[in-house]
């Protein structure tokens, strides 16, 4: 196949002029489309930069790339990735992988707060679409320790401990207090299905499943001695309180006559949701 693609691309033919015009504007134009069905490559140039207790993240938003047969030839073409969103993963030392945390897209940065200084921490992120989740890309930092003296232990100082109200069904975010000369942290009892816990950073993410009412938690700062200090707060998760209609509500099909006034016509209303609820009618009525 080389060798018959090498003789045209020599020649310099006018056909072959015309064959590369399009080869080139089809290549344009399939650019221009998103792929279905093919999750997406790892980020790109993940890059891991070091601080006081923390690390920045940086990375490229990452493509799908698909073979595509022009005129005969393969051409590998890079699609948008349409990301639902991130996922991100951190290894302190040796240690193992904790669960990975959801980060929203179209982000190709973030900083990771609250990490053990002197310790190497080991971060891998990969992205997801409707297709499914990606490889992951990692790189390493070693963040610098926070400095406290000696004897200290963690302080939360004038932090108060949140009232968190978050609902069935819907995406969550909570970054609770921090406390100074922090390591890590942790929370009891477990938190409500669907959430997750950031050990290092402190953020409560996911989407809740279950509805529970108001319960008090328990933010716990460990230092690296294991001192520790803690911090009260709540979490309600309320239903998804969404309007409905009575499940025998209907309307009965509708005859009207030009010229002719018509009677009022009373529809269903619906009940629940939060508020004061709205009605919208489509398509438009008939003038």
């Amino acid at each position: 196949m080389a060798k018959d693609c090498l003789v045209p691309i020599q020649a310099r033919t006018r056909d072959m002029r015309r064959w590369c015009a399009r080869l080139l504007a089809f290549g344009l134009f399939a650019l221009a489309l998103p792929a279905a069905g093919q999750a997406p490559q790892a980020p790109g140039d993940l890059v891991a930069e070091a601080g006081v207790g923390r690390v920045v993240l940086g990375w490229t938003a990452p493509v799908v790339r698909r073979l595509e047969e022009i005129e005969g030839v393969p051409v590998l073409v890079e699609f948008p990735a349409n990301l639902l969103r991130y996922e991100l993963s951190i290894a302190v030392g040796e240690g193992p992988f904790g669960a990975w945390t959801e980060r929203m897209a179209p982000s190709t940065s973030l900083t990771v707060r609250g990490l053990l200084g002197g310790i190497e921490h080991t971060f891998r992120l990969r992205a997801v679409n409707g297709d499914g989740a990606g490889p992951w890309a990692e790189a390493r930092a070693t963040p610098a320790a926070t400095p406290s003296a000696p004897g200290s232990r963690p302080i939360f100082a004038d932090a108060i401990g949140p009232d968190l109200v978050f609902r069935v069904g819907s995406r969550a975010y909570a970054s609770l207090p921090h406390a100074i000369g922090t390591a890590y942290f942790d929370v009891q009892p477990l938190l409500p299905d669907g959430l997750l816990f950031n050990d290092l950073s402190a953020e409560i993410t996911g989407t809740p499943t279950v509805a529970q009412p108001r319960t008090s938690y328990t933010l716990t700062a460990f230092d690296s001695e294991f001192d520790q200090a803690a911090l009260p707060f709540t979490i309600e998760v309320l239903e998804d309180n969404m309007p409905a209609f009575d499940f025998d509500a209907s309307i009965a099909d509708q005859i009207y006559q030009v010229g002719v006034t018509i009677e009022t016509l009373e529809l269903p209303r619906a009940s629940g949701g939060d508020g004061t609820i709205t009605y919208r009618l489509t398509p438009r009525l008939p003038a």
